[in-house]
């Protein structure tokens, strides 16, 4: 190995450390600060654990758990750069044409640098294929784990918003999850959900809908 590749090994390590830095939900009032290395650790321990569940009951086999890890931590890597954009300023740039995929893309390939280019693919298709619907959800999970904590912790905020911090973690399965045996954990992730952030008002709309299908949680 090149003196010059080992220099740059460490700089791009150091490059990546920002992730530490940086915070997710800049605009909700928190308890404790989310950074967008918290949250890429959470992604990869949530999908390595809900690959080896689903490959213990026969699901997923064809996944490779260190491509998927592989996927789970860089996915968010453009982050240590961009920041974790607001969902209004993401709309706003949207509207006025601004292509973030793009620039995303151009962020990805600012941290990698050109000596590791090659792991590139694995953050351009982190949220592909099975690999990728394993991530969604543990994303998801990622995520849930963040805002119960901060209503342990007594954010008072995040208790008002209940309802809609539902809405934001629970979304709609990929196609994907009925194949990979996912289903049945989409439905389990909704009632374990529910039952932390306390009483959330049903109603008649499904909450897990998989290929058109409802699964209700009662």
């Amino acid at each position: 190995m090149l003196a010059k590749d080992t220099q740059t090994l460490f700089e791009t390590l150091f490059k990546m450390s920002s992730m530490s830095d940086t915070f997710q939900f800049a605009t909700w009032p928190l308890m404790k600060p989310w950074s967008v290395a918290e949250h890429s650790y959470y992604v990869s321990i949530s999908a390595l654990f809900v690959l080896d569940l689903l490959q213990q009951n026969g699901y997923a086999k064809s996944v490779d758990r260190g491509e998927l890890l592989s996927k789970a931590l860089l996915h968010d890597i453009e982050e240590g750069i961009s920041s974790d954009l607001p969902h209004p300023v993401k709309y706003a740039l949207k509207k006025q044409g601004v292509n973030l995929d793009e620039v995303a893309l151009d962020y990805a390939k600012e941290v990698l640098g050109e000596l590791f280019n090659e792991l590139l693919p694995y953050w351009v298709f982190s949220k592909a294929g099975d690999d990728g619907a394993i991530i969604k959800l543990a994303d998801r999970i990622a995520l849930a784990i963040y805002m119960i904590r901060e209503i342990n912790l007594g954010n008072r905020y995040l208790m008002v918003e209940a309802d809609n911090i539902v809405n934001l973690v629970i979304r709609e399965a990929p196609e994907e999850a009925e194949d990979l045996g996912l289903h049945n954990l989409y439905v389990s992730f909704t009632r374990w959900i529910q039952m932390h952030v306390g009483n959330v008002e049903r109603n008649d709309k499904p909450i897990v809908t998989v290929n058109n299908s409802a699964a209700r949680v009662l």
